[in-house]
């Protein structure tokens, strides 16, 4: 297959590069056991993103709804997300994808709940 708007070097060069296999003219799909590998780890980073931006910083900075939850509640908060995206991370870490993602769901809860 030739293009003809190049020269003929240019497509005999292009079909050397081809057949090399420098460039894949073939589709072969999605890869779904790399995704399904991924989720979990996609979701242990979630959780940790919410544990900081929802739970962390808001308690070291006094930022939640004009303080009025007493620091001990803070500290509790802070810990029991920590704890959470602790269980996230092991959780993606043995490829236990559901659990990842349950770990991952209580975070936003806990973070919903402050």
């Amino acid at each position: 297959m030739s293009n003809p708007l190049l020269t003929a070097s240019q497509n005999a060069e292009l079909a050397a590069i081809r057949n090399a296999g420098a460039i894949r003219t073939t589709d072969n799909g999605i890869d779904w056991r790399v995704i399904h590998a991924l989720i979990p780890w996609f979701s242990a980073f979630v959780a940790w993103l919410w544990w900081a931006f929802f739970l962390l910083i808001p308690s070291v900075f006094g930022l939640h709804y004009a303080g009025m939850m007493p620091a001990m509640n803070n500290a509790a908060y802070t810990m029991m997300g920590l704890t959470l995206c602790l269980a996230a991370t092991i959780a993606a870490q043995s490829q236990h994808g559901v659990r990842a993602i349950a770990f991952t769901f209580s975070v936003l809860l806990l973070a919903y709940w402050f």
